[in-house]
């Protein structure tokens, strides 16, 4: 009976513990899936198409994001670079793009640019669509972008050679992140 006692007493403190342990872990974002980065030219100081591949690990709703940040201080987003430098596709369906989100199941998918050394590029849903969990995700940012518009523009090279880093973000209306995943792309000549 004693050793009864005991064992008990051992189990409900280790299940306080664990339990504890598990309270204190803070809620984290999930991962995205098979996502990669083409670069068109491994040069440094070219300016280089990037063709972005990745799976959805959750679902991205209404007014969601999807944020590309080349790593900050290596990467030149052009000034120059807009929604004609980029394309997106779902699955293999291309989809509209423009300077602002549309209203309205299928319209535009809005394109925001912040260019420099610590730029990013966002792609904002309607008001309206969302995309699945499992969607592949296709963005092409360069001149090879050739949706509604040839694109003119890419993203200049760091000037070292190395692996530099690339973060993919997907976000709710409110900025609050959903998915993300780092990604390395190569600067060797």
């Amino acid at each position: 009976m004693i050793v009864d006692a005991l064992n008990y007493n051992f189990l409900k403190r280790s299940s306080a513990i664990l339990l504890g342990f598990f309270l204190a872990v803070p809620a984290q974002a999930g991962m995205l899936s098979y996502a990669s980065d083409t670069i068109s030219s491994s040069a440094r100081l070219m300016p280089a198409n990037h063709t972005i591949r990745f799976t959805l690990g959750s679902d991205l709703p209404v007014s969601g994001r999807i944020v590309i940040t080349p790593q900050a201080g290596i990467f030149t987003i052009p000034t120059a670079l807009g929604v004609g430098d980029i394309d997106m596709e779902r699955n293999g369906t291309q989809l509209l793009l423009a300077t602002s989100a549309g209203s309205g199941s299928g319209s535009a998918i809005g394109v925001t640019v912040q260019s420099g050394t610590s730029g990013s590029i966002q792609l904002t849903m309607n008001n309206t669509d969302s995309f699945a969990a499992g969607s592949l995700i296709t963005i092409k940012i360069g001149t090879h972008a050739s949706y509604g518009a040839t694109g003119a523009n890419g993203i200049l090279n760091p000037s070292a050679t190395g692996s530099y880093k690339i973060t993919l973000e997907t976000m709710n209306a409110t900025g609050d992140r959903i998915d993300w995943m780092p990604i390395r792309v190569a600067v060797t000549r």
